[in-house]
């Protein structure tokens, strides 16, 4: 198999959700020093990205977007309009267990980790296609070794690593990349 071509991140545009705190905010770290033109850094609460901005200046665009918030999504994507990198990393933690789990909580944390990133994900998709960019989806070794604190946590990311390999196999063609990582 042939081995792809390292892209630079020069100029390039990047999104990343959960980018306040976390694995997020280290992805926005590296991004910079990579040298992207922009990093859209997505946040429940823009606010807390005031650190991040006070750091980067214009080369960050803070924006506010609930995962859970179909609208806020197609609202996304609507707007950031030269995305060439995707990192989906917005998450939360679950625990419980599977008898008698309240469905409410199951079905949050499948709105968090499987349906607002394929949300974010299809709607960018056309960009990154056309612009050959890459997904990064940031998983969970929860998604391959049950979690026994919170099998719904481990079914959830289990499902969006499904979600990724197929978005995987639509983008193939167009030279896009989708990865999953697995911290």
């Amino acid at each position: 198999m042939p081995e792809t071509p390292r892209r630079s991140l020069d100029g390039a545009r990047a999104l990343v959700t959960g980018a306040n705190r976390g694995i997020g905010a280290a992805f926005v770290d590296a991004l910079m020093v990579a040298g992207v033109e922009r990093v859209y850094a997505c946040s429940r609460d823009p606010r807390t990205l005031e650190p991040a901005m006070a750091r980067y200046g214009a080369r960050l665009a803070p924006v506010e977007l609930e995962m859970t918030d179909a609208d806020q999504v197609a609202r996304v994507c609507r707007t950031v309009q030269d995305v060439d990198l995707l990192v989906s990393n917005a998450g939360r933690e679950g625990s419980g267990r599977v008898v008698g789990h309240d469905e409410q909580d199951a079905r949050h944390l499948f709105e968090v980790h499987l349906w607002g990133p394929w949300r974010l994900a299809d709607g960018l998709a056309p960009m990154i296609r056309e612009r050959q960019g890459g997904v990064i989806f940031v998983q969970s070794i929860a998604a391959l070794v049950l979690s026994r604190r919170g099998p719904f946590y481990s079914a959830s990311k289990a499902a969006a690593t499904m979600m990724a390999a197929a978005l995987r196999e639509s983008l193939r063609d167009s030279g896009a990349t989708v990865t999953n990582v697995f911290p």
